[in-house]
């Protein structure tokens, strides 16, 4: 029996012989095959595919979320009382950054102060319409004036005055004392009874008492001031 011989009995093939090479590669291949079979990899990447479909998913209705808020239908000047007809609702997408009011509080807007100068077309924020507030350091006085007593042009709110002193007649002596220095917080309008014009100033608190004694004597009148 040859050398060769003994090798084929005891099932041993040397590099090289027919058919080894093919053997090697079939048992490379199944171990590659068994890694990619491993389950812990399979669970990881169908945990992987779920949190890309949530995250798409999220991202898409981020995308398209739409929300109804308060737009302005008319231009309102501040200190003006807003009405029903001057607010309108619109449909908006994802704003960041943007403060609105939700279209639900639209009834809960109406009567109230304009606080800033809101023109047509305008997306109030949550602070834009409430009650007007008025510093810590000035008082907020009503003044009843004869027509010739404030000018007849517009006196928008946050119009810069001045309140002389003046004579109720033409005979009586003008009070002494200097301008004072105001600032209109609701506009100019005719009294019910005519002939007289009403309208909400405010000054120094160490002025306020002045300012309603000589409006109540009728010996006050509003003068605008000259812009810079």
């Amino acid at each position: 029996m040859t050398i060769t011989q003994r090798r084929l009995r005891g099932g041993v093939e040397q590099p090289g012989e027919p058919g080894s090479g093919e053997r090697f590669g079939s048992r490379a291949a199944d171990v590659r095959l068994r890694a990619r079979r491993s389950p812990r990899l399979i669970a990881v990447g169908i945990l992987l595919a779920c949190l890309g479909g949530l995250g798409g998913a999220a991202l898409l209705s981020s995308s398209t979320h739409t929300s109804s808020v308060v737009v302005m239908a008319r231009s309102v000047a501040r200190g003006d009382t807003v009405r029903a007809t001057d607010l309108g609702v619109v449909t908006i997408g994802p704003a960041p950054g943007v403060l609105t009011i939700p279209s639900a509080q639209l009834s809960q807007l109406v009567g109230r102060s304009a606080r800033v100068d809101l023109p047509e077309g305008s997306l109030p924020g949550p602070a834009a319409i409430g009650e007007l507030t008025v510093p810590a350091d000035y008082s907020q006085l009503g003044l009843k004036l004869e027509a010739g007593h404030v000018p007849v042009s517009d006196l928008p709110p946050g119009t810069a005055v001045r309140l002389v002193p003046v004579s109720a007649t033409a005979s009586d002596p003008a009070p002494d004392g200097n301008p004072i220095s105001a600032v209109v917080v609701t506009s100019p309008q005719s009294s019910e009874s005519g002939g007289s014009v009403v309208l909400d100033v405010a000054v120094r608190a160490d002025q306020a008492v002045t300012v309603a004694r000589l409006a109540a004597r009728g010996q006050l009148a509003v003068v605008r001031e000259g812009r810079q």
